[in-house]
Protein backbone atom coordinates (compact mmCIF):
# COMPACT_ATOMS: atom_id res chain seq x y z
CA UNK A 1 0.00 0.00 0.00
CA UNK A 2 1.19 3.54 -0.63
CA UNK A 3 1.56 5.93 1.58
CA UNK A 4 -0.69 8.78 1.58
CA UNK A 5 2.17 11.20 2.91
CA UNK A 6 5.20 9.56 1.14
CA UNK A 7 7.94 12.32 -0.69
CA UNK A 8 7.43 12.90 -3.94
CA UNK A 9 10.09 11.68 -6.02
CA UNK A 10 12.73 15.06 -5.73
CA UNK A 11 13.63 14.25 -9.27
CA UNK A 12 10.23 14.44 -10.58
CA UNK A 13 10.27 18.28 -9.98
CA UNK A 14 6.82 18.99 -9.47
CA UNK A 15 5.29 22.97 -9.35
CA UNK A 16 2.09 23.43 -7.89
CA UNK A 17 0.38 25.60 -10.78
CA UNK A 18 -2.98 28.29 -9.31
CA UNK A 19 -4.68 29.50 -12.10
CA UNK A 20 -8.09 27.69 -10.75
CA UNK A 21 -7.12 29.78 -7.08
CA UNK A 22 -8.49 32.90 -8.79
CA UNK A 23 -10.53 32.15 -11.73
CA UNK A 24 -12.55 29.84 -13.62
CA UNK A 25 -9.69 28.44 -15.14
CA UNK A 26 -10.03 25.03 -17.41
CA UNK A 27 -11.99 23.75 -20.13
CA UNK A 28 -12.94 20.34 -17.94
CA UNK A 29 -13.16 22.33 -14.49
CA UNK A 30 -16.36 21.70 -13.54
CA UNK A 31 -16.64 23.15 -10.14
CA UNK A 32 -15.12 26.91 -10.87
CA UNK A 33 -12.72 28.85 -8.91
CA UNK A 34 -11.79 26.87 -5.87
CA UNK A 35 -12.75 27.80 -2.37
CA UNK A 36 -10.09 29.56 0.16
CA UNK A 37 -10.90 26.05 2.64
CA UNK A 38 -9.95 23.65 -0.33
CA UNK A 39 -6.48 25.81 -1.77
CA UNK A 40 -5.56 25.83 2.39
CA UNK A 41 -5.59 21.86 2.09
CA UNK A 42 -4.13 21.55 -1.76
CA UNK A 43 -1.07 23.51 -0.36
CA UNK A 44 -0.30 21.67 2.74
CA UNK A 45 -0.62 18.35 0.84
CA UNK A 46 2.23 19.70 -1.45
CA UNK A 47 4.58 20.55 1.72
CA UNK A 48 3.52 16.92 3.02
CA UNK A 49 4.67 15.21 -0.46
CA UNK A 50 7.42 17.63 -0.67
CA UNK A 51 6.25 19.54 -3.78
CA UNK A 52 7.58 23.20 -2.51
CA UNK A 53 7.34 25.23 -5.77
CA UNK A 54 4.38 27.51 -7.07
CA UNK A 55 3.68 29.01 -10.17
CA UNK A 56 1.05 31.71 -9.96
CA UNK A 57 0.56 35.06 -11.96
CA UNK A 58 -0.79 38.58 -11.52
CA UNK A 59 -3.41 37.50 -14.45
CA UNK A 60 -4.73 34.48 -11.99
CA UNK A 61 -7.66 36.86 -10.91
CA UNK A 62 -7.11 36.93 -7.14
CA UNK A 63 -4.58 34.21 -6.53
CA UNK A 64 -1.83 35.83 -5.66
CA UNK A 65 -3.76 37.62 -2.42
CA UNK A 66 -5.00 34.17 -1.86
CA UNK A 67 -1.71 32.35 -1.68
CA UNK A 68 -0.34 35.48 0.02
CA UNK A 69 -3.18 35.03 3.01
CA UNK A 70 -2.20 31.34 3.25
CA UNK A 71 1.12 31.83 3.56
CA UNK A 72 4.20 30.62 0.87
CA UNK A 73 7.03 31.32 2.91
CA UNK A 74 7.63 26.99 2.61
CA UNK A 75 7.47 27.58 -1.21
CA UNK A 76 9.90 28.56 -4.38
CA UNK A 77 7.23 30.89 -6.18
CA UNK A 78 7.27 32.01 -9.76
CA UNK A 79 4.74 34.64 -10.76
CA UNK A 80 4.00 36.36 -14.20
CA UNK A 81 3.47 40.02 -15.32
CA UNK A 82 2.31 41.34 -17.73
CA UNK A 83 1.57 45.63 -19.07
CA UNK A 84 -2.27 46.29 -17.75
CA UNK A 85 -4.75 45.50 -19.54
CA UNK A 86 -2.23 43.45 -21.87
CA UNK A 87 -1.96 47.05 -23.93
CA UNK A 88 1.40 47.36 -25.01
CA UNK A 89 2.02 50.75 -23.27
CA UNK A 90 5.63 50.03 -22.54
CA UNK A 91 6.99 53.35 -21.80
CA UNK A 92 4.04 53.75 -18.80
CA UNK A 93 4.57 50.01 -17.60
CA UNK A 94 7.20 49.85 -14.60
CA UNK A 95 8.53 46.53 -13.91
CA UNK A 96 9.81 46.95 -10.51
CA UNK A 97 6.42 48.39 -9.44
CA UNK A 98 4.50 45.31 -11.13
CA UNK A 99 6.97 42.99 -8.87
CA UNK A 100 6.45 45.09 -5.65
CA UNK A 101 2.60 44.74 -5.70
CA UNK A 102 3.04 40.77 -6.28
CA UNK A 103 5.09 40.75 -3.55
CA UNK A 104 2.83 42.58 -1.50
CA UNK A 105 0.08 40.37 -2.43
CA UNK A 106 2.09 37.30 -1.70
CA UNK A 107 3.62 38.54 1.25
CA UNK A 108 7.14 37.63 0.61
CA UNK A 109 10.06 39.84 0.09
CA UNK A 110 11.06 38.14 -2.80
CA UNK A 111 10.29 35.56 -5.29
CA UNK A 112 12.29 32.47 -7.12
CA UNK A 113 11.19 33.28 -10.57
CA UNK A 114 9.35 36.43 -12.36
CA UNK A 115 8.46 36.22 -15.36
CA UNK A 116 6.71 38.32 -18.57
CA UNK A 117 3.43 36.66 -18.87
CA UNK A 118 3.61 36.88 -22.43
CA UNK A 119 6.09 37.90 -24.90
CA UNK A 120 4.41 40.69 -26.82
CA UNK A 121 6.67 43.47 -24.96
CA UNK A 122 10.02 41.62 -25.96
CA UNK A 123 9.05 42.09 -29.94
CA UNK A 124 8.00 46.25 -29.07
CA UNK A 125 9.65 49.06 -28.70
CA UNK A 126 11.02 49.41 -25.52
CA UNK A 127 11.98 45.87 -25.24
CA UNK A 128 15.46 45.89 -24.03
CA UNK A 129 14.75 48.93 -21.41
CA UNK A 130 12.16 45.90 -19.94
CA UNK A 131 15.37 43.41 -20.04
CA UNK A 132 17.53 46.32 -18.51
CA UNK A 133 14.90 46.26 -15.54
CA UNK A 134 14.22 42.68 -15.28
CA UNK A 135 18.03 42.20 -15.09
CA UNK A 136 18.19 44.78 -12.79
CA UNK A 137 15.77 43.03 -10.14
CA UNK A 138 17.92 40.09 -10.22
CA UNK A 139 20.94 41.92 -8.89
CA UNK A 140 19.18 43.55 -6.44
CA UNK A 141 18.63 40.09 -5.22
CA UNK A 142 14.84 40.15 -5.20
CA UNK A 143 13.73 37.65 -7.82
CA UNK A 144 16.24 34.35 -8.36
CA UNK A 145 15.91 34.07 -12.00
CA UNK A 146 13.87 36.39 -15.12
CA UNK A 147 12.42 35.52 -18.06
CA UNK A 148 8.95 35.15 -19.91
CA UNK A 149 6.20 32.17 -20.89
CA UNK A 150 6.05 31.86 -24.54
CA UNK A 151 4.12 28.86 -27.05
CA UNK A 152 6.96 28.61 -29.29
CA UNK A 153 9.83 26.87 -28.71
CA UNK A 154 11.72 28.79 -31.39
CA UNK A 155 10.68 31.95 -30.08
CA UNK A 156 12.03 31.21 -26.86
CA UNK A 157 15.44 29.95 -27.78
CA UNK A 158 15.50 33.47 -29.87
CA UNK A 159 14.44 35.60 -26.55
CA UNK A 160 16.60 34.23 -23.89
CA UNK A 161 19.85 34.57 -26.69
CA UNK A 162 19.01 38.17 -27.52
CA UNK A 163 18.01 39.45 -23.50
CA UNK A 164 20.39 36.49 -21.22
CA UNK A 165 16.91 35.50 -19.73
CA UNK A 166 17.79 32.71 -17.26
CA UNK A 167 14.07 31.15 -17.28
CA UNK A 168 11.38 30.04 -19.47
CA UNK A 169 8.20 28.85 -19.25
CA UNK A 170 6.71 26.48 -22.43
CA UNK A 171 4.14 24.28 -23.10
CA UNK A 172 5.06 20.03 -23.25
CA UNK A 173 2.76 17.02 -23.30
CA UNK A 174 2.10 14.32 -25.62
CA UNK A 175 0.21 16.62 -28.30
CA UNK A 176 2.57 19.04 -28.14
CA UNK A 177 5.94 17.92 -28.34
CA UNK A 178 7.80 20.46 -30.29
CA UNK A 179 9.97 21.35 -27.06
CA UNK A 180 11.17 18.03 -26.82
CA UNK A 181 11.52 17.10 -30.77
CA UNK A 182 13.16 20.14 -32.05
CA UNK A 183 15.95 20.09 -29.06
CA UNK A 184 14.85 23.42 -27.49
CA UNK A 185 15.16 22.00 -24.39
CA UNK A 186 18.06 20.37 -24.30
CA UNK A 187 20.08 23.47 -25.45
CA UNK A 188 18.42 25.42 -23.18
CA UNK A 189 19.42 23.79 -20.55
CA UNK A 190 22.63 23.71 -21.70
CA UNK A 191 22.99 28.01 -21.68
CA UNK A 192 21.65 27.28 -18.20
CA UNK A 193 17.87 28.44 -18.98
CA UNK A 194 15.45 26.88 -16.55
CA UNK A 195 12.93 25.58 -18.41
CA UNK A 196 9.42 24.93 -16.74
CA UNK A 197 6.84 22.90 -18.53
CA UNK A 198 2.92 23.70 -18.78
CA UNK A 199 -0.07 22.40 -20.22
CA UNK A 200 1.23 18.62 -18.94
CA UNK A 201 -2.96 17.99 -19.62
CA UNK A 202 -3.80 20.53 -21.86
CA UNK A 203 -5.92 21.93 -19.16
CA UNK A 204 -7.76 18.46 -18.25
CA UNK A 205 -8.60 17.84 -22.05
CA UNK A 206 -5.90 14.65 -22.32
CA UNK A 207 -7.61 13.27 -18.84
CA UNK A 208 -11.12 13.72 -19.79
CA UNK A 209 -13.22 15.55 -22.76
CA UNK A 210 -15.92 17.90 -21.58
CA UNK A 211 -19.10 17.72 -21.95
CA UNK A 212 -19.83 20.76 -24.66
CA UNK A 213 -16.36 19.34 -26.38
CA UNK A 214 -18.43 18.06 -29.41
CA UNK A 215 -19.65 21.52 -30.06
CA UNK A 216 -16.36 23.00 -30.29
CA UNK A 217 -14.15 22.78 -33.43
CA UNK A 218 -11.12 24.29 -31.87
CA UNK A 219 -10.32 21.46 -29.77
CA UNK A 220 -8.25 18.27 -30.54
CA UNK A 221 -10.58 15.92 -30.56
CA UNK A 222 -10.22 13.05 -32.70
CA UNK A 223 -6.47 13.17 -31.30
CA UNK A 224 -7.60 12.96 -27.26
CA UNK A 225 -9.61 10.37 -28.58
CA UNK A 226 -7.05 8.26 -30.08
CA UNK A 227 -4.65 8.60 -27.16
CA UNK A 228 -7.35 7.30 -24.85
CA UNK A 229 -7.68 4.10 -26.82
CA UNK A 230 -3.63 3.94 -26.66
CA UNK A 231 -4.00 3.83 -22.99
CA UNK A 232 -7.05 1.79 -23.17
CA UNK A 233 -5.02 -1.05 -25.45
CA UNK A 234 -1.69 -0.32 -22.74
CA UNK A 235 -3.63 -0.41 -19.97
CA UNK A 236 -3.05 2.77 -18.36
CA UNK A 237 -4.75 5.59 -17.29
CA UNK A 238 -4.35 8.86 -19.04
CA UNK A 239 -3.30 10.69 -16.37
CA UNK A 240 -0.42 8.26 -15.57
CA UNK A 241 0.69 8.47 -19.40
CA UNK A 242 0.60 11.82 -20.10
CA UNK A 243 2.73 12.17 -16.43
CA UNK A 244 5.34 9.91 -17.54
CA UNK A 245 5.44 11.56 -21.18
CA UNK A 246 6.79 14.73 -19.56
CA UNK A 247 8.88 13.00 -16.09
CA UNK A 248 10.98 10.97 -18.89
CA UNK A 249 12.63 14.80 -19.89
CA UNK A 250 15.52 15.02 -18.17
CA UNK A 251 15.70 18.47 -19.27
CA UNK A 252 12.94 20.20 -17.92
CA UNK A 253 13.46 21.78 -14.63
CA UNK A 254 9.97 22.12 -13.14
CA UNK A 255 6.90 20.73 -14.28
CA UNK A 256 3.55 22.38 -13.57
CA UNK A 257 0.94 20.37 -12.15
CA UNK A 258 -2.30 22.34 -11.72
CA UNK A 259 -5.73 20.90 -10.33
CA UNK A 260 -9.56 22.05 -9.72
CA UNK A 261 -10.58 19.92 -6.79
CA UNK A 262 -8.97 18.37 -3.62
CA UNK A 263 -9.71 14.75 -5.08
CA UNK A 264 -7.80 15.91 -8.49
CA UNK A 265 -4.69 17.24 -6.64
CA UNK A 266 -4.96 13.63 -4.62
CA UNK A 267 -5.40 11.73 -7.71
CA UNK A 268 -1.95 13.42 -9.25
CA UNK A 269 -0.65 12.75 -6.16
CA UNK A 270 -1.65 9.26 -5.78
CA UNK A 271 0.05 8.86 -9.43
CA UNK A 272 3.09 10.85 -8.84
CA UNK A 273 3.99 8.08 -6.40
CA UNK A 274 3.07 5.14 -8.53
CA UNK A 275 5.75 3.66 -11.13
CA UNK A 276 6.36 5.59 -13.79
CA UNK A 277 5.15 4.54 -16.98
CA UNK A 278 5.36 5.64 -20.38
CA UNK A 279 3.52 4.27 -23.83
CA UNK A 280 4.67 4.38 -27.24
CA UNK A 281 2.54 6.83 -28.62
CA UNK A 282 2.31 9.81 -30.91
CA UNK A 283 -0.74 11.54 -32.87
CA UNK A 284 -1.69 9.98 -35.90
CA UNK A 285 -4.65 12.34 -36.38
CA UNK A 286 -3.91 15.34 -38.51
CA UNK A 287 -4.93 18.59 -36.48
CA UNK A 288 -3.74 22.26 -36.90
CA UNK A 289 -1.17 23.10 -34.94
CA UNK A 290 -3.42 26.20 -33.24
CA UNK A 291 -5.98 23.67 -31.85
CA UNK A 292 -3.46 22.83 -28.76
CA UNK A 293 -3.24 26.63 -28.06
CA UNK A 294 -5.94 27.14 -25.40
CA UNK A 295 -6.64 31.21 -26.21
CA UNK A 296 -8.29 29.74 -29.43
CA UNK A 297 -10.26 28.20 -27.63
CA UNK A 298 -12.78 30.76 -26.71
CA UNK A 299 -12.37 30.60 -22.96
CA UNK A 300 -9.63 29.03 -20.16
CA UNK A 301 -6.35 30.77 -21.24
CA UNK A 302 -6.35 33.70 -18.57
CA UNK A 303 -4.42 36.06 -20.91
CA UNK A 304 -8.17 35.72 -23.37
CA UNK A 305 -9.64 35.99 -20.13
CA UNK A 306 -7.99 38.98 -19.51
CA UNK A 307 -8.53 41.17 -22.90
CA UNK A 308 -11.84 40.39 -23.00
Amino acid sequence: MLDRNAKVPSEERICLGTATFGLDYGITNQQGKLPQKDIEKILARALECGICEIDTAQAYGDAEERLGQIGVKNFRVTTKTAPPGYNIQLGKWNISRSLDLSLSRLKVESCHGFLLHDTGPLHNDGAEQIAKELHQLKSEKRVSRIGFSSYDPTEAELLCERYNFDMVQLPFNLLDQRAGESGALARLKRKGVSVSVRSVFLQGLLLSLPRSSQQNANLPLEAVEEFHQACQKNKVTPLRAALGFVLQEKDISSIVLGCASIKEWEEILFALKQPRVTISWSPQTNFQREMLDPRTWGAGSPLAITTK
